[in-house]
């Protein structure tokens, strides 16, 4: 069985898959959200972020062979081609480069197929610390390519800054800091291209 984030006691933190041994810069911290308890901050960020750009999210949907997805996402789409709404299964890391995520299952899965097994999506994706980290490669309209956040939302940076600030860390006392919640922002606008 591989070490868990912290479980080396030193920094930066470690996880280890197998014969990989991949450092995190910071430690994970479990982050409550939507009635959802998160391994990390940083997934919960996302799933805030899904709420504002009004992407439908299951959190951990499927134990996959060799791979736990933290979310399914759901992708409108109002192309005649493609019949409705795309799905992908996102893999969050803490990476500042997609290339972090080279040998992950994650990137394995290309319109939903790695040439043996079929996925119950449309894609895999790799997400990382912000929306200009983020990678799938799926079928759509007449054909189909590479894609991320950055391309749907253009002020993805903006959004991302709201959802981060819904999950940043609250004192202990709710008297010495408001909680924030997504209803604060509920007249905000998040236009899709």
């Amino acid at each position: 069985m591989g070490l868990r984030a912290g479980a080396d006691q030193g920094q930066p933190w470690a996880v280890r898959d197998g014969a990989v041994d991949v450092r995190y810069a910071f430690k994970s911290h479990p982050t409550f959200y939507a009635g959802v308890q998160f391994r990390s901050r940083l997934e919960a960020t996302w799933a805030v972020f899904f709420d504002f750009v009004k992407w439908k999210w299951e959190y951990e949907p499927y134990d996959l062979l060799g791979w736990t997805p933290d979310f399914l996402v759901t992708i409108p789409c109002t192309h005649s081609e493609c019949g409705g709404d795309h799905e992908i299964l996102v893999e969050v890391k803490p990476y500042n480069s997609i290339t972090q995520f080279a040998g992950h299952r994650c990137m394995d899965f290309s319109y939903g197929s790695d040439g043996k097994t079929k996925i119950p999506a449309d894609a895999s994706a790799a997400f990382g610390n912000n929306p200009r980290v983020t990678h799938w490669e799926m079928g759509h309209g007449a054909g189909g390519g590479i894609f991320s956040v950055s391309e749907y939302f253009p002020n993805c940076d903006h959004i991302w800054l709201v959802a981060k600030n819904i999950t940043q860390w609250k004192h202990e006392n709710p008297s010495v800091q408001k909680p924030l919640f997504l209803n604060d922002w509920a007249n905000e606008e998040w236009a899709c291209p």
